[in-house]
């Protein structure tokens, strides 16, 4: 009986397909221009700057983080909430939304978003210049 069980379970597990999860890129620092395939996430009071770096996922933005892409691309959304600053600069190009809450710092200048620009509660500048939206 033990046998038989312990076959059906192993039948079993090979009929449910694995599950395949991404790991997201951690940004502490300075990542240049390389292709990352997954999601940027920059971790709370961390700072990142993207250098001609193509991110084919989003770039999520803890508490009291910081992003600043120049000349890079993100395929996806850049979001975060409570971000001390978010920067997009330099001919960068962003396909989806800019989406912060409540951060304190914003600018856009010289770039490209692809989606919406969502800007909300804010406690400190924000600059958007010479932006294709």
């Amino acid at each position: 009986m033990y046998h038989r069980r312990r076959a059906l379970l192993t039948a079993c597990l090979l009929l449910v397909p694995a599950a395949v999860s991404a790991d997201d890129r951690i940004c502490r620092g300075a990542i240049g221009a390389v292709q990352i395939d997954d999601n940027v996430r920059v971790p709370s009071g961390a700072r990142c700057r993207l250098t001609g770096t193509t991110v084919k996922g989003n770039v999520l933005v803890a508490n009291t983080g910081r992003v600043v892409l120049t000349g890079g691309r993100v395929d996806g959304n850049i979001q975060g909430g409570r971000a001390s600053a978010v920067t997009i600069k330099a001919g960068a190009s962003l396909g989806g939304d800019l989406q912060v809450q409540r951060g304190a710092k914003t600018v856009v200048a010289d770039s490209a978003v692809g989606g919406n620009i969502q800007l909300e509660r804010f406690s400190g500048p924000t600059s958007i210049r010479q932006t294709l939206v």
